[in-house]
């Protein structure tokens, strides 16, 4: 499809322009119907996964949840994508947007995630997109704390090398109160 025009995609209430370019899409040799939108990620899979998934099962027997993740990439492209092939129902008269895989460049053993999309999976994302786009930021904000002796989440935040949570900061606040 090549470099895609402005289009809108409306999500919740909010109306958004988009505009771009997706990697890839595959369409299913049996059914021209279907497709796949496939993603090239340079970066690590490892880093890049923490976000995107939670591990709902054991260490030997994972069980990825995808709902809960941190990045919509995959839904804004799907979007995009059904937008795109409204213009094309001369060619693909019923569309149906299957899968979403990521393929990384790094040497990680699988360097490929899919994701598949069902329709409770798809009216799970819309949920928390609402939720997000319902939130009153400055309200939320008096919520967060931050605690300074559980680093998972900040090993993999983007904004680690700029952030001023500090242990020591957080300590010295803690004794003056």
């Amino acid at each position: 499809f090549g470099i895609l025009p402005r289009y809108r995609i409306r999500i919740a209430d909010l109306d958004m322009e988009i505009f771009g370019a997706i990697d890839r899409v595959d369409i299913n040799v049996d059914n021209p119907n279907k497709f796949r939108i496939v993603d090239y990620k340079t970066g690590s899979r490892r880093y890049f996964e923490k976000k995107l998934r939670t591990n709902m099962g054991s260490r030997g027997n994972p069980d990825y949840d995808y709902s809960a993740t941190e990045k919509f990439q995959f839904y804004i492209y799907k979007r995009a994508l059904e937008e795109v092939l409204k213009t094309r129902s001369d060619l693909y008269p019923n569309p149906e947007i299957k899968e979403f895989t990521y393929i990384f460049a790094d040497s990680y053993t699988s360097s490929a995630i899919n994701i598949e999309f069902s329709n409770d999976f798809i009216k799970e994302i819309e949920s928390r997109i609402i939720d997000l786009l319902n939130l009153d930021i400055l309200e939320a904000e008096k919520e967060v704390m931050y605690e300074a002796d559980v680093y998972s989440k900040c090993s993999y935040c983007d904004y680690k090398p700029i952030c001023m949570a500090d242990k020591e900061e957080v300590n010295k606040e803690l004794e003056v109160e």
